[in-house]
């Protein structure tokens, strides 16, 4: 078996308000609340599967955990795969483009009236029998969900929807802005649809999701003002969509720009260009429009995406109002702010693992999968790509990528794997380590990456390694881990 994935995008936004102005036709812009996507969220959430709320998971399992029917409903739940993918060639690689067969679940989910609507629509997307095996979990724990969620929170989920309905004038407004911004066309005969699911609870995290022409958005139903948090992840999330639905043309011509450019820091502004400007664009410019005045709090939970839209906030401004299309000027101009208020970007381990791309060889592939999340939850690291085994042909473009972290997993088939890494960096000698697991680091000039190499005698000890790498500020070439047994 072998895995190549698709970057595992995994994108938290606690994210600010936006109130009102007024314009535009309200029927581009739809509000819903779906039962059998809702009901798909209650499932996953219950399997603690990726993106999926911390709190809504703890409330399940406090209400349901103890019953072994459901839990075992939820077991084979999380053993459902739908990481299948489909490649746009024609797209730059930087730029994501394509679709996972997860991504084509929400999209269906989201236009769904029923399982059997679902079922229909899903059809094709992957094999038949986790397609069968899906549909009859979805099926099983309906009746759990109708009882601790659905049902009780009707009256709370019409509230809702009725209060965000009232802003879809302004969030047309301000799409239709942003969408000139980016340099996209929208189709106004395709809505841009925020999909809600009830988390049935006053306090505590949710999620979004950016799909297609869909925000799939979680919102705490026993909070009476929650539609004004969630109105600012919607502006904030559309920016993602829209960006993602520039013209071929235009991303590759944007791609070439930051790889044409000289400076040491284009890359590092390329990876946090998306978030950024959702991020100026959503929590700065939407909230002054609507409020009239700054937000001067923290805009985003991570310093680089918050630091980088402040930065480049008035830039963003000057052409959103100005009615101009973002073009080669302002990507300099982003080049040139990102590197100075990051310099020491390519030195910081939170800069640096960002985004990582992984190449692992490993005795078990199936217990490899884990291995993701350690880069989430330690470095906050929000693209990811695997290539498993790392001599994959179909990761190949991968080794070429400038400017973004490879990291080597070395767990099984060792000299084939030092191999493979002497082939493809040339200046790269094997440390003269006899220790039972470590991480080194050395730079390649040519893609002008950080190159990490893990050697574990088993996948345990990575977190033992990775542990030691979250506790430094900054690191260089050369830098040697050594596994340490005392640590828990």
């Amino acid at each position: 078996m072998h895995v190549l994935k698709k970057p595992l995008l995994f994108i938290f936004s606690i994210i600010l308000f936006v109130g009102n102005t007024a314009f535009a036709q309200a029927e581009f812009i739809e509000v819903e609340c779906n039962q059998t996507l809702s009901l798909f969220t209650f499932m996953e959430a219950a399997a603690q599967g990726r993106a999926t709320s911390i709190s809504y998971t703890e409330y399940i399992m406090e209400h349901l955990g103890a019953d072994k029917n459901f839990m075992s409903l939820v077991e084979e739940f999380g053993t459902l795969e739908f990481q299948y993918d489909m490649k746009w060639e024609e797209y730059p690689k930087m730029r994501h483009g394509g679709v996972t067969a997860k991504d084509l679940l929400w999209i269906s989910l989201s236009q769904a009236e029923s399982i059997e609507d679902f079922s229909q629509r899903f059809y094709g997307a992957i094999p038949m029998h986790l397609h069968s095996k899906l549909i009859k979990l979805l099926k099983a724990g309906k009746p759990y969900f109708e009882e601790l969620v659905w049902n009780p929170q009707q009256e709370n989920i019409q509230k809702m929807v009725d209060n965000l309905s009232a802003y879809k004038p302004q969030i047309e407004e301000l799409f239709l802005k942003v969408s000139k911004f980016y340099g996209v066309e929208w189709d106004q005969s395709i809505p841009f649809t925020v999909q809600l699911y009830p988390v049935p609870l006053e306090r505590g995290m949710t999620t979004a999701i950016p799909k297609g022409n869909a925000l799939i958005c979680a919102f705490l139903s026993e909070n009476e003002k929650e539609h004004l948090g969630v109105l600012g992840i919607a502006i904030h999330e559309m920016c993602h969509i829209i960006y993602s639905q520039q013209t071929v043309k235009m991303q590759n011509e944007m791609d070439s720009l930051f790889n044409a450019h000289p400076s040491a820091f284009a890359q590092k502004a390329y990876n946090y260009l998306d978030e950024g400007l959702a991020t100026a664009l959503g929590n700065g410019w939407a909230y002054r429009e609507v409020h009239g005045v700054l937000d001067t709090s923290q805009w985003y939970n991570h310093d680089y995406i918050n630091d980088y839209a402040h930065a480049m906030f008035d830039d963003v401004v000057n052409y959103v109002d100005g009615g101009q299309t973002m073009d080669e000027n302002f990507i300099h101009q982003a080049i040139q702010t990102f590197g100075e208020t990051f310099p020491n970007a390519n030195r910081e381990v939170l800069g640096l693992l960002n985004q990582v791309m992984l190449f692992v060889n490993a005795k078990d592939q199936e217990q490899q999968m884990f291995i993701p999340n350690l880069f989430i939850n330690k470095f906050n690291a929000r693209g990811i790509w695997m290539a498993s085994p790392m001599d994959d042909p179909e990761g190949e473009e991968m080794f070429e990528t400038k400017a973004v972290s490879k990291i080597f997993i070395i767990e099984d088939r060792k000299e084939e794997a030092y191999a493979l890494m002497k082939a493809k960096y040339p200046t790269f000698t094997r440390p003269p380590v006899k220790v039972n697991a470590f991480l080194y680091t050395f730079m390649d000039e040519v893609s002008g990456s950080m190159i990490f190499v893990a050697e574990v005698q088993a996948m345990k000890q990575l977190e033992n390694l990775l542990n030691q790498l979250s506790e430094l500020e900054f690191i260089d070439p050369g830098t040697l881990l050594v596994y340490s047994s005392s640590d828990k």
